[in-house]
């Protein structure tokens, strides 16, 4: 299951959720964030941040594998 990232849009705080990909829109739980108060919680406006920090790493020596 994939990790992504959820920024609140007024307090500028982020969350890592694990999500299944069928559940990739739903923002986060309150059960998955205990640092934050059920009032602060309400307010939130959550927004799913994509990140761009993947990185491919291939090599020309890897036999069979292909050169991709």
């Amino acid at each position: 299951m994939p990790l992504y990232t959820y920024t609140d849009k007024k307090t500028n705080k982020s969350v890592d959720v694990l999500r299944s990909f069928a559940d990739y829109e739903k923002p986060p739980l309150r059960e998955e964030l205990p640092n934050m108060d059920n009032e602060e919680f309400n307010a939130a406006e959550w927004v799913r941040d994509i990140n761009g920090g993947q990185v491919v790493v291939r090599a020309s020596n890897w036999a069979g594998k292909g050169n991709w």
